[in-house]
């Protein structure tokens, strides 16, 4: 009875996307501003002021977990989630940002035409250097992991969006992402 529930109704399925660029092509992802490739089994992005690339998700609830390396730039590198209405430019969203910078911090913060930070905290990062980043989002609680997957960095509440797809993002930086994975929350 595959898919059914002993009480015969269906079984929910946990809805999950996963993408580890072995396949040398980036499908799925649309890209708004930026020169984006996919070299080496990963995805990458030469230096741009705000270029962003993001799945067709829609999660609510979620764990969103990736490998960042930021390149190159003074700037930062990292997840989006919760996004709607995106277009080019750097702010040019409704939605949430976590990004890790060669100056040694993570930022958190959101969207919505200009930008408002929620916390920030500090965590080695060298120019080069590949991160995993987790960001757990439960309701209004969001966690931001860098490394460590134990102890978030940076943990808030903020309810503004409750809903919207999962990306990447840089801001003044050039970056490459990979093992991205997306699924219920943990």
């Amino acid at each position: 009875m595959g898919g059914r529930n002993p009480d015969g109704t269906i079984r929910r399925i946990a809805m999950q996307v996963k993408d580890n660029f072995a396949d040398g092509n980036a499908l799925g992802w649309k890209t708004y501003g930026g020169t984006w490739s996919v070299a080496g089994g990963r995805y990458g992005v030469g230096r741009d002021v705000g270029a962003k690339s993001l799945l067709d998700t829609n999660f609510a609830d979620f764990t969103y977990d990736a490998d960042v390396t930021v390149n190159s730039g003074g700037g930062d590198a990292g997840l989006m989630f919760r996004v709607t209405k995106p277009s080019v430019g750097p702010d040019s969203y409704s939605g949430y940002y976590a990004g890790i910078s060669p100056s040694g911090k993570v930022v958190l913060g959101r969207a919505n035409g200009s930008w408002t930070e929620l916390g920030t905290a500090r965590t080695p990062v060298a120019p080069g250097s590949t991160h995993r980043m987790r960001v757990t989002a439960v309701g209004s609680s969001i966690k931001v992991f860098v490394d460590d997957m134990k102890t978030p960095k940076i943990s808030v509440s903020d309810g503004t969006y409750a809903s919207g797809a999962n990306g990447v993002r840089v801001f003044n930086a050039a970056a490459s992402f990979d093992n991205v994975a997306v699924g219920a929350a943990r």
